[in-house]
């Protein structure tokens, strides 16, 4: 049976007009607020304002969940993560310095009683870390869990007993680190073997030419890593990610940290990109690889 959710909403809406009359005439501004406030902490504030004219301007900002007192003695609190509709993963370089929160559409924690009810509580959370910080040099598969944490007041259960306190890290049923699936990696590293070099230019640029001959995306292989079993594979979508260091030929409008070879336009300047990386590398101690710094300048 379930208990309680805690999705009550309260909504506050407050309208300003002020009129001013000059000699040109009159000139009014009128302001309209509405803070929208529900059981996931998060306030929605949208103002609409007229001023000789009309323009609408709308911020949503999040607020942490208050807290609260479970009605009863909890035996076991988890939480289920709900991914964005974009996709259950996102694509980062290792230099990034936030996962992006648009992964996730909802994080609810799941409660159940000693008395055999359940409950469940929608909550405001936060990554626990950053792609930056998450990044280990030559793990296998280059895939890992962004992990979530609790973002709010205390959650206490009817014996008193702080069940969720701000800061913990979120798990799941099988007490794993609950989140989101991140692939991150080397900007530039097409073959996936932890390095920008001449390869992953000549890949790229390979890639390029089999496209040039009329050959789709979802039937020609861009990476040579062992991980890519076939031109379908997530590890060739990744490596595209990777690859398409100019950014600036995408096919059509697209979600950055989620897009493979689908929606990107890999080419003779990515391969470029890549072998002016792998010079700077080699000649300019300035930088290492992985470094921000270098595709700035790279991009420049």
């Amino acid at each position: 049976t379930t208990d309680s959710d805690y999705t009550g909403t309260d909504t506050d809406t407050t309208t300003t007009t002020t009129d001013t009359t000059d000699g040109t005439g009159t000139d009014t501004d009128t302001t309209t607020t509405t803070d929208t406030t529900d059981g996931t902490g998060t306030d929605t504030t949208t103002t609409d304002t007229t001023d000789d004219g009309s323009s609408t301007s709308t911020e949503t900002t999040t607020t942490p969940f208050e807290g609260a007192v479970l009605p009863g003695v909890v035996r076991r609190i988890f939480a289920t993560v709900t991914a964005s509709d974009e996709g259950d993963y996102g694509f980062y370089y290792s230099y990034e310095t936030e996962f992006h929160k648009e992964q996730v559409k909802e994080v609810v924690m799941q409660i159940v009683y000693t008395d055999g009810t359940e409950g469940t509580l929608p909550i405001t959370y936060d990554f626990a870390s950053t792609p930056a910080e998450t990044f280990e040099k030559y793990d296998v598969d280059f895939k890992y869990t962004a992990a979530l944490v609790y973002n709010g007041g205390d959650v206490t259960d009817q014996s008193g007993k702080v069940v969720l306190k701000n800061g913990d890290i979120l798990k799941t049923s099988e007490d794993e680190d609950a989140g989101v699936v991140a692939y991150i990696g080397y900007r530039g590293d097409v073959n996936l073997d932890y390095a920008v070099n001449a390869v992953d230019a000549s890949q790229t640029q390979a890639y390029y030419a089999e496209l040039s001959t009329g050959k789709q995306t979802d039937e020609t292989v861009l990476s040579e890593s062992k991980l890519v079993e076939s031109a379908s594979s997530i590890y060739d979508d990744f490596a595209a990610f990777l690859g398409d260091v100019n950014m600036s030929n995408q096919k059509d409008e697209i979600v950055e940290w989620r897009t493979g070879k689908k929606g990107r336009a890999l080419d003779a300047i990515d391969a470029t990109g890549i072998l002016t990386a792998y010079a700077e590398l080699s000649t300019n101690t300035t930088y290492a690889i992985g470094d921000k710094a270098l595709w700035d300048a790279v991009l420049a």
